[in-house]
């Protein structure tokens, strides 16, 4: 069950490191209502794909980065439980295509594949589906 906070407001991920999940009040204070630890990895993790529902829970993809000259960005793909929103797996980090500025823009799962649109240095749109089975996913 979700806390009375998130009840009929829309709730949304606000951080990974640890796992906090808010809702906007009616006076538009942010309020965290729920909160999970993560390993150390998702300190790095910026931003989410939105969540997909799927096969009884919740999926997305973030990417993590690298702050160096040129930046490096990895990805993840995350299986959330479909109640609590706690990580239950992640994949190994990896790259669409190059160890550079990758930006995923979309993520769908359907029939056992991932569909994953994302850009490139803000530029170049693609689309990559592979089978989910492809996905080493490492349980927390």
């Amino acid at each position: 069950r979700s806390p009375a906070a998130a009840h009929g407001r829309m709730n949304f991920i606000y951080g990974w490191h640890p796992l906090e999940i808010g809702a906007l009040m009616d006076d538009h204070r942010l309020a965290i209502h729920t909160s999970y630890s993560t390993p150390a990895i998702f300190s790095r993790c910026r931003g989410s794909s939105r969540l997909v529902l799927y096969r009884g829970a919740w999926w997305c993809v973030v990417h993590f980065v690298k702050y160096c000259t040129p930046r490096v960005y990895a990805h993840s793909v995350l299986r959330l439980d479909q109640d609590t929103l706690r990580l239950v797996a992640f994949s190994a980090p990896f790259s669409f295509c190059e160890n550079k500025i990758e930006y995923c823009i979309g993520f769908d799962l359907a029939d056992e594949t991932a569909t994953f649109f994302f850009s490139r240095n803000d530029t170049n749109g693609s689309m990559i589906r592979l089978p989910l089975s492809a996905l080493r996913m490492i349980p927390c």
